[in-house]
């Protein structure tokens, strides 16, 4: 008699913490808010989250994520940032398709501030040839709401990215365009302020 297939784990988990020294503490953000502290602090981050297969299974279902990130800067506690980030996702695959289409939302603090609350909605696919290289497309739209001072960050932010991975014996090659687009209300930001409304263009490859 043959046995039965192992049934497919229902969900899925990590987590991974650090600990280091910051010489000159700083935002890890790309859009800085703060200048660096000029001055040093131990650093302790965890990263954790998980997926939950709702119905379905890996290959064709709807999935509820969340991530959890933490980074402490215990002598300059204005810096240290939380990030949450939840939602739900379906992933189909079709044969040389596989696509996933996701709602999810985020709360960003810095400090003991609200920094920033997003909505976003995105939709990816991959397609693989006949001879193993790989096309993959993907969209996602995010709609920010800065918190307390920071409501010059209110706005929107589109990403659209393309690329195509060559499959070699002895390594991958990877070809690809991204494409961001930011619409902030930076009218109301501090002159210091380095605007969070950059259209960016981007080429890369990655060996």
């Amino acid at each position: 008699l043959g046995t039965e297939p192992a049934p497919h784990p229902k969900w899925t988990a990590f987590a991974d913490a650090g600990a280091g020294y910051n010489s000159n503490v700083a935002l890890t953000s790309e859009s800085t808010t703060l200048t660096p502290a000029q001055r040093g602090s131990s650093v302790y981050s965890l990263l954790a989250g998980a997926v939950d297969q709702l119905s379905g299974d890996s290959h064709r279902g709807w999935q509820a994520v969340g991530t959890y990130y933490r980074i402490d800067s215990p002598s300059v506690t204005q810096y240290s940032q939380t990030y949450l980030h939840v939602g739900g996702q379906y992933r189909r695959e079709d044969g040389s398709w596989s696509s996933i289409l996701g709602m999810y939302s985020g709360n960003l603090t810095l400090g003991s501030t609200q920094l920033e609350t997003l909505g976003s909605l995105s939709a990816a696919t991959r397609y693989t040839t006949s001879t193993a290289n790989i096309w993959h497309f993907a969209y996602r739209y995010t709609r920010i709401w800065g918190g307390g001072n920071y409501a010059y960050l209110s706005g929107w932010h589109q990403s659209l990215g393309a690329d195509y991975t060559l499959k070699y014996p002895s390594t991958d090659v990877t070809l690809g365009y991204s494409f961001d687009f930011n619409e902030r209300n930076n009218y109301n930001a501090p002159s210091d302020f380095f605007s969070a409304s950059p259209t960016v263009n981007g080429l890369y490859a990655i060996f």
